[in-house]
């Protein structure tokens, strides 16, 4: 099911960074992100784009699992990290 998350009003949206998110066919997609916003969000808007359930995605940085509530900013993220998004898999 598609869903479209909302942002609370008290994350500050002045600023934003532009990642890059390979999923798990070597496709790159942009996303201009919030510093603030917690990554579930940034999951549930792939998961939408590429008509997977976002339930199913970890999200991983230069090989180290992310959690779903950090933040970009919590994270020292900057413009075009790249990042790998992957759907788990259950034997």
């Amino acid at each position: 099911m598609i869903h479209t998350p909302t942002i609370p009003s008290h994350f500050k949206h002045g600023e934003h960074i532009i990642i890059k998110v390979s999923d798990p066919f070597g496709n790159i997609i942009l996303f201009k992100l919030y510093p603030d916003v917690p990554l579930k969000i940034l999951c549930i808007y792939f998961a939408n784009r590429v008509g997977i359930d976002d339930s199913d995605l970890r999200i991983y940085l230069r090989g180290r699992q992310i959690e779903w509530n950090d933040t970009p900013r919590r994270l020292k993220w900057t413009n075009n990290d790249i990042f790998q998004i992957v759907c788990a898999l259950f034997g």
